[in-house]
């Protein structure tokens, strides 16, 4: 390859990598659920994006996520089975506390593994920063958290990329598998 062609394409590596690299997903969920079991899904607000359209963009992206996993949406009085909340930290840091998982009362735990209860915690999220959580309504445990550092900026034509990429990263373990 001559060196004409090669350097348009070291530049498009070194300027594409710190994006790429700066973004890091992590997730989290309760290793002794089945998750086969659950049909339906409410929202809960959480800490929303401070722009409707970045706010809009998310629960629509994860709405499309748990539909392509066979969950339906209901309204909170339709019983859900889950409950998903989202905390975003757009351009401040912010504390999230989820043992009232926004709203939906007090006494939500964090279960990891079989008998071993603890109550959630609150946890400093870094400015472009999101949480997806995903709760269980019958017995309030959180049994499922996707974090992603590096997402949410100023920018809004970066964030529905960089929530699109790190969306498809956690969902992919989702459902996570059984016993796992």
């Amino acid at each position: 390859m001559s060196k004409d062609r090669l350097l348009p394409i070291i530049v498009l590596l070194i300027t594409a990598a710190p994006g790429i690299s700066s973004q890091k997903v992590t997730v989290d969920f309760d290793t002794s659920v089945d998750f086969s079991g659950f049909l339906t899904y409410a929202w809960a607000r959480g800490r929303q994006a401070k722009d409707p359209l970045v706010d809009r963009h998310i629960i629509d992206a994860v709405d499309r996520r748990l539909g392509d996993r066979g969950l339906q949406r209901v309204d909170e009085t339709g019983e859900p089975d889950l409950v998903a909340v989202y905390y975003v930290a757009q351009d401040t840091g912010i504390e999230v506390d989820t043992s009232d998982l926004a709203g939906w009362g007090g006494g939500w735990g964090w279960r990891k593994g079989p008998g071993a209860n603890a109550t959630t915690t609150a946890r400093n999220l870094a400015p472009g920063e999101i949480i997806i959580d995903i709760a269980q309504v019958k017995g309030k445990r959180l049994i499922w958290r996707g974090v992603a550092t590096g997402t949410i900026g100023d920018r809004r034509d970066k964030i529905e990329k960089m929530l699109n990429q790190a969306l498809d990263k956690m969902f992919e373990r989702f459902p996570p598998p059984i016993g796992r």
